[in-house]
């Protein structure tokens, strides 16, 4: 992979702007991952096709869905093509279809079944991976 050049303008409280360079890496985008928070219309073609979710159904505003983030990044690197958000504020028709009543809320959908499994253990990294792992074996 090659470097690309990057400018950025650099400013001191006080001072004039300056530019800086420095040398990013150029990243290949990388087709096989879900974006982090998908539509209604990307949850129902993915369960209808039979492929593998697991949503955290959850809203920005809620403490405990905030809490859980960075173990949920943490996943969402291991398992790219499965793990991902369904922001309810924005898919409010979804999550009470779904019959979502809390948040985070986190479901397994396998095999075209719109009916998800839902995860019944403890919110570390640790214990999310572990039970994706086997679930999805």
């Amino acid at each position: 992979m090659r470097a690309r050049r990057v400018h950025r303008v650099a400013a001191v409280p006080g001072s004039r702007p300056r530019k800086v360079s420095a040398s990013v890496p150029a990243r290949p985008i990388d087709q096989r991952t879900l974006p982090p928070t998908i539509t209604e219309e990307t949850f129902r073609s993915m369960t209808q096709h039979g492929l593998p979710l697991f949503v955290r159904f959850s809203s920005p505003h809620c403490g405990h869905s905030r809490a859980m983030e960075p173990a949920w990044n943490l996943l969402r690197r291991d398992f790219p093509m499965v793990v991902t958000t369904i922001d309810c504020t924005g898919s409010q028709q979804l999550c009470r279809e779904c019959g979502i009543r809390g948040f985070p809320t986190l479901r397994l959908y396998l095999g075209g079944s719109d009916r998800g499994i839902e995860y019944p253990g403890g919110r570390s990294y640790r214990e999310l991976k572990t039970w994706l792992s086997a679930a999805l074996r």
